[in-house]
This record gives structure tokens, sequence and C-alpha cells, in this order.
């Protein structure tokens, strides 16, 4: 089936393409002011106002970090947040050369009394926020990999419901990115159960992608590596295994046409995200899409120690920031090398 082409398709290409820059990955800035303050508590600065928007001003501001950033996905707050000098983190981000983006969960809307209800409401609020200047959205299918789970129905349901909202999307001027988040804490799966649930979640949402005649080339991919539970056997598997399953995945379900997957590093410590990302862009097998990196909250964390919520740390904080950013995006051209 012929993918549709709306009045947006120029302008959403041209959004990719600028997401899709080799060696440039996505911050993932998409934090409540609840969520800002669990990350202040893990390295212990005080869940303030004042430390939160510092927080914000650092991975937003810092000019070294933009560098290797194409995108960043905002929390609906933060759309019209201004830093502290008087101007919108947006218009910080734009003017450096980073896309804005949001997130959007379809769960809060699935209480919709209808499919039409549902719809609308998503569409109502692309256009905000495309008015709002975000020009890419993010949203996240989770899978649960236990005693049967994930089942056909909740497989269907939760593609159908990434494709809804990529069509609706797409169809606003908005660049779909389509996250795939397998919950990996306190569950007991090998690494080829994590692979087997991915090949078939992966196959049902391009599927259904397809059926929504969503067009593959405006959207973009979002996963984590293939790995077992954390207490499953082997919870600590070998880099070149898990970097194996993974490319092994992509190539069974994600079409060519899709310009980029992004990985987030969830379930991985810094160094090992770094290293099965540098691995997998090293590998000399069929690999269509560029591969990149999320910046998501195990790096910042990372990133922000040197801070400690002291005004005369934040050089030396973006300096670490700027230096994991440039990690991250050398790996993401299989260029980088451990530090000896």
């Amino acid at each position: 089936m012929a993918a549709y082409v709306s009045p947006f398709t120029d302008e959403l290409i041209d959004t990719v393409n600028l997401i899709s820059a080799r060696g440039k990955g996505i911050l993932m800035a998409d934090m409540s002011a609840h969520e800002i303050g669990r990350v202040l508590h893990s390295i212990r600065v005080e869940n303030t106002e004042y430390n939160r928007q510092i927080f914000r001003e650092i991975l937003f501001a810092t000019e070294g970090a933009r560098n290797y950033l194409s995108a960043a996905i905002l929390h609906d707050e933060t759309l019209t947040m201004r830093s502290l000098s008087g101007n919108l983190f947006l218009d910080i981000l734009r003017i450096g050369g980073v896309v804005p983006g949001i997130r959007m969960e379809t769960g809060t809307v699935r209480i919709a009394r209808t499919l039409t209800e549902e719809l609308d409401g998503m569409t109502r609020r692309c256009q905000r926020y495309y008015k709002a200047g975000a020009r890419c959205a993010q949203c996240r299918a989770v899978i649960k990999i236990c005693r049967g789970e994930p089942s056909r129905a909740a497989v269907q349901e939760n593609a159908e419901s990434l494709a809804r909202f990529a069509m609706i999307c797409q169809r606003n001027g908005l660049v779909p990115i389509l996250k795939l988040e397998i919950l990996r804490e306190g569950y007991t799966f090998d690494i080829q159960q994590c692979a087997d649930a991915t090949e078939i979640f992966s196959a049902a949402l391009f599927k259904s992608l397809s059926d929504r005649r969503v067009l593959p080339e405006a959207i973009l991919f979002m996963a984590t590596m293939i790995l077992p539970g954390s207490d499953g056997p082997d919870a600590c598997p070998n880099h070149h295994l898990v970097v194996g399953y993974t490319l092994q995945a992509l190539q069974r379900t994600v079409p060519v046409s899709v310009p980029a997957v992004f990985f987030d590093p969830l379930g991985q410590s810094k160094d090992d995200a770094i290293l099965n990302l540098n691995l997998l862009n090293k590998m000399d097998a069929a690999k269509p899409w560029n591969m990149s990196f999320c910046f998501g909250r195990e790096f910042q964390q990372c990133a922000l120690v040197p801070w400690a919520g002291k005004d005369e740390n934040i050089e030396e904080t973006q300096k670490a920031l700027v230096m994991l950013c440039q990690a991250n995006s050398l790996a993401a051209t299989g260029k980088w090398v451990k530090a000896p």
C-alpha cells in the first residue's frame, strides 16, 4: 500500500535528515519536575526549583554538547520554560541546530471512549506542539517478558497504538520517533527470549505502520540493546553477543527505508552502552540505517556528578557533558577508543 503524502512531507523529510546526521544523537530531556528530582537525588543535589533550572541550563545551553546532538525530546512543561537569561529553552536549542521534540504517551489517551475521540485528542495535541515549535514527537511501547508475556494481544495493541500515533504525527508536521522499551529490571528472561520478543514486536509494528500508510522515510526508530533480564542467566553477556543479536533483530524487521535507529542506554552502564554502540557500528555487515545514541538519564547522571549543586562547578560539569557527548558521537561512527 502506498504511503500517505501530506502537505508536510517535504518538511518531514528535511527534519529527519537533520536528526539523522551521522555522529549526532538525541538528548532525552523529557523528564517532569518530579523525575528530575529523582536524578538530582541520585547525584546528592537538593530538589529545588533553582537546581532544576540549572539542570536544564546545563543540558540545553552547553554549546560544545550541542555539536553532538541533533534533537532534544522535551517534557510538555519545558516547551514554554525560559533560561535564567530569559530565552526560551526551545529557541536556545533551535539556534544551536538542535531540533526540538516532545514526549507523548498514548497511554494518557487510552481512556477515550471511542477511537475517534482518541485520534481527535492526539491531533489537537500535535497541532499545539507544532505551533509551539516542536518538529518531532516520541512515543514508546513498553514490553514485559514473563509467563507468556508479551501476549499476542498486547503486541498488537501496542503496535496499533504506535502506528496511529505515527500517522497522526506525520499528518500534522511532526516526525514520529517510535521507541520499543523492554522492561529488564527484576526479570529473569534470557537474551534469546529478549531477541524473540523484540523481533515479534518490531515486525508487528512495521506491519501496522504500513497498514496505516505511514511514510517510512519520515519516521525514526528508538530501541535498546538486546539483553537478558537483570535477574536472568548471564545478566552481563559478552558484548559481541549483544550486538550480534541486536543487529540480527534489526535486519529481520526494520525496513531499509527507515533512516535511523537510536539506542537508549537503558539497562547498561555508561561504558557498556558506548562500547556496544561502537561495536555495532564497526561490524562488517548489512546495516542500511544510521545507528546512533540517545543521551538518556543514565548518561546525564554521570555527566552531572561534578556539579554537586554548586554554581562554581558548572563549568567543570559542562566539560564532562561535552566529553561524554563526544564519546557517544565517536561510538556512533565506530571510531571510539577506550582510554588506557
